[in-house]
């Protein structure tokens, strides 16, 4: 006697395969991406370094004329400006969401 395997198991079997092929052809694929990459730009000069820190005094100018910007739209009195390594923080309340998107395009 010999063994068959049920008929879900057989219909599942070759769908599951071809799965399991396609991630690994996919896996293959990807692994050899970044070499092309390489491989396309060799003369390439490499990225310069993206500076991650501003001075305080960067921090202060930019809140400063942030503040100087709400002031003269007025309406944004209950806003609280604040800037830390080049990074606005906007927080407080407006009058509506008109103000608020007003508010989101000047910061």
């Amino acid at each position: 006697m010999t063994w068959r395997p049920p008929a879900s198991l057989a219909r599942q079997l070759p769908r599951a395969l071809l799965c399991l092929a396609i991630a690994l052809s996919a896996l293959a694929l990807a692994g050899h991406a970044p070499a092309r990459a390489q491989e396309a730009a060799p003369d390439a000069a490499p990225a310069a370094p993206i500076a991650s820190e501003t001075a305080p005094a960067d921090d202060l100018r930019i809140a400063r004329r942030l503040r100087g910007i709400l002031e003269e739209l007025g309406g944004f009195e209950r806003v609280r400006v604040r800037v830390a390594d080049g990074v606005v923080h906007l927080t407080g309340e407006v009058a509506d969401s008109a103000a608020q998107g007003r508010l989101d395009a000047i910061a």
